[in-house]
This record gives structure tokens, C-alpha cells and sequence, in this order.
């Protein structure tokens, strides 16, 4: 079988294969293998770099006179729409929920708050561990007794306040405020006002301010809050927490004597109405001025006492500022008059005096320099 092997193939010397890849192309011509191209260099050469870094220096050594660049100022627009609307919620993320024994807020914001914010939280902490070793529980809430002489209702079941240990987690963390805290912070300040003997202003009850009352008791919320106006004749300004749904709070700022109520409202409620609420205020302003008999013209056309709201209205037309109050009795409001008089008669008497003594000064200063 060795001797009888096949030789293997050797194509001609003068034939090279060719393969090409379309039927229309050229055979290109066959590149000489043996000749070497070396690659370009690539890359930076300690000559290269010597001279770069030569060429550098020289041009560092003589420093450029550059502008100066200019500041673009902006232009004038609305100041008010450029600023940022501030976030008036907690910044640090924290649970939704409160847990039973555990703290209300992260360590950090415990430690910034106030003294009377944390007592309050580490207190609320305190009595829900107890709770959670008694046997019988109760339901973690606080109680409040509403006390008498500052113009709450004190009647069941306006008589007592509770506060859920819910409401107050939604209050430290800032989700929602709710209705009897809104109260119970009334009460706090009409305490205050009352202890300190501020003038002017008085703090309402806010427990029949809901919706509910001002649609289907209008009549007695606006003979509840025409009581509350003859109780406190000389207060000016008069506080009102109004809550709409549950959800959202308005403060009105009334002012009897003027007519007139300032509502101050966060906006974040698109769908609010104020018709119903506005009619009952104005029945309570009705009743008010009626209950005032006789008014005392302090800054008009005449001023004096009168007795029809008609003439002390034509009286006070156009005149700003405290001119005129209501009274109950005559006797009161004449007596108040008659102060008034005494202390205008007393302006009017340091009025030539203080005319008299300019003259004076004015003579002896131009005799001296004349003389």
C-alpha cells in the first residue's frame, strides 16, 4: 500500500488561485508581501514633551491682558412669582402611621423642637408604654374639662375635649390638624387674654363653626355668635376658627364695629364657599346693631349720642378709624360722651397755649437778632 500511494497535487508554477466575490469585479493585483511599511509612531516622545512644556512656560512668562468677564443682572419681573413656595411639611422621611410605644418623631427632630413640644411627645411615649403592660388598657387618649368664664360652650357634649394620641402624631409630623386641638388652642389663648387683660380682641368658641351648623342651623349660629359680639361690646377684633369638611381651617378676623371679615385661608382647598357663612355673619351683625340701643358718635358730621343705628350711620359716613360704639343703656353711652368731651375741651385748651408760647419764642428771637 506505501508504493502504491498517490502522489498529492501540485497546481502549475505559472497558475496562482484567484477567488472572486462578485462576478463583475477585477481581480485586484496581488500586493508584494515581502516589502515591510512600518507603522506611524503614536505618542509623545521626551523630545516632544521637552518641547511642549518649553513652548508653555514661554507663553505663561508673559501674562495675557484678558477681559474682564461681565455680570449678566437679570432683569426685572415679578419678584413674588421667582420665589420658591415653601414646603410646609416634615422634611425627614418618617412613618405614616403611629405605633403604638414608639416615638412619634426621629431623634433629631425631637431634639430641636421646643421644650413644650417635647414634653409633650416624651409624655405620650411614657403613658403608651404603660398602657401596653396594663392588662385592661383604655384607649390612649387625653381628656380636657372645659372650664367656665371665657366664653366656651360648656354644655354636653361641648363640655369635654379629647385628644387622640393619633391627632397628635398628625400634628407633630404636620399630615392634619384636627378640630379639638384647633379648640383646645382657642381656649389656651382666650385664657391668656383674659389673664393679662389684653384689649381689643376676644378668641370665639369654634365647636358650632363647621358647615353642618352654618346650612342647617342658621339661625341659632347667628344668634350664638350675636351673644358672644353683646358679651364682649368692647372688644374690636374677634378670632374665629371656621372648618370646612373636617379637613380644612379658615381663621376669620371679625370686626363688628366696621362690618367687615378678613378670611384667611391656606388656598389648598379649590372648591370653597363662603355664601351660607356669609349670610350668618351678616344676620349676626343684624342682631348686634339692634342690641346696641343707643350709639355714641365719637368722629362725625355731629357727634353725640344717638339712639336710631339710621341717623349714627349718616352721622359716621366716610369717617375712618373708631368713630362711634354701641351701648346698652343711655346712662353708659352718655357718660362715655361726656369722657369724650372732657378730654377733647382739654385739647382744645393746650391748643392756644401752645399757639401762645411759639409767639412768645418767635418775638424774643427776633428782638435779639435785631437788636
Amino acid at each position: 500500500m506505501e508504493g502504491d500511494g498517490v502522489s498529492p497535487y501540485k497546481p502549475p508554477a505559472d497558475r496562482t488561485l484567484k477567488k472572486k466575490l462578485f462576478l463583475s469585479q477585477e481581480t485586484p493585483e496581488q500586493e508584494d508581501t515581502t516589502a515591510f511599511t512600518a507603522p506611524p509612531r503614536v505618542g509623545l516622545t521626551p523630545r516632544t514633551l521637552l518641547g511642549a512644556t518649553t513652548e508653555g512656560m514661554k507663553q505663561n512668562a508673559t501674562p495675557s491682558c484678558s477681559k474682564k468677564k461681565v455680570r449678566k443682572r437679570k432683569k426685572s419681573g415679578d419678584v413674588a412669582a421667582s420665589k420658591k413656595v415653601v414646603n410646609d411639611k416634615l422634611p425627614t422621611p418618617w412613618r405614616k402611621m403611629h405605633h403604638l410605644g414608639q416615638p412619634m418623631l426621629p431623634t433629631h427632630i425631637v431634639q430641636q423642637v421646643t421644650p413644650d413640644m417635647r414634653s409633650l411627645h416624651d409624655a405620650v411615649v411614657m403613658k403608651e408604654d404603660l398602657l401596653l403592660r396594663d392588662r385592661n388598657p383604655s384607649y390612649p387618649v387625653l381628656m380636657a374639662k372645659v372650664p367656665t368664664g371665657f366664653g366656651f360652650v360648656t354644655t354636653y357634649p361641648a363640655d369635654l375635649m379629647f385628644i387622640r394620641y393619633e391627632d397628635i402624631f398628625r400634628l407633630l409630623n404636620m399630615q392634619q390638624l384636627d378640630r379639638n386641638l384647633v379648640r383646645l388652642l382657642s381656649l389656651s389663648m382666650a385664657h391668656d387674654i383674659a389673664m393679662e387683660n389684653t384689649a381689643d380682641i376676644a378668641i370665639m368658641d369654634p365647636f358650632y363653626m363647621t358647615p353642618t351648623v352654618v346650612q342647617n342651623e342658621q339661625a341659632f349660629l347667628a344668634k350664638y355668635i350675636k351673644d358672644i359680639l353683646v358679651l364682649n361690646k368692647d372688644k374690636k377684633c374677634f378670632a374665629i376658627p371656621y372648618f370646612r369638611e373636617f379637613k380644612y381651617c379658615t381663621l376669620l378676623l371679625f370686626h363688628p364695629y366696621h362690618s367687615h371679615v378678613s378670611y384667611l385661608d391656606s388656598g389648598l382647598d379649590p372648591d370653597k364657599d363662603f355664601t351660607e357663612l356669609k349670610s350668618t355673619l351678616d344676620k349676626a351683625i343684624s342682631g348686634f346693631i339692634a342690641e346696641m340701643t343707643y350709639y355714641v358718635v365719637y368722629h362725625g358730621r355731629v357727634p353725640g349720642v344717638y339712639e336710631d343705628w339710621e341717623d349714627c350711620r349718616r352721622q359716621v359716613h366716610r369717617f375712618s378709624g373708631n368713630s362711634y360704639k354701641g351701648y346698652t343703656t343711655l346712662e353708659e353711652a352718655e357718660a362715655r360722651y361726656a369722657n369724650f368731651r372732657v378730654g377733647q375741651r382739654g385739647e382744645m385748651w393746650m391748643t392756644p397755649f401752645i399757639v401762645m408760647m411759639l409767639a412768645a419764642t418767635a418775638s424774643i428771637v427776633y428782638y435779639v437778632i435785631v437788636v
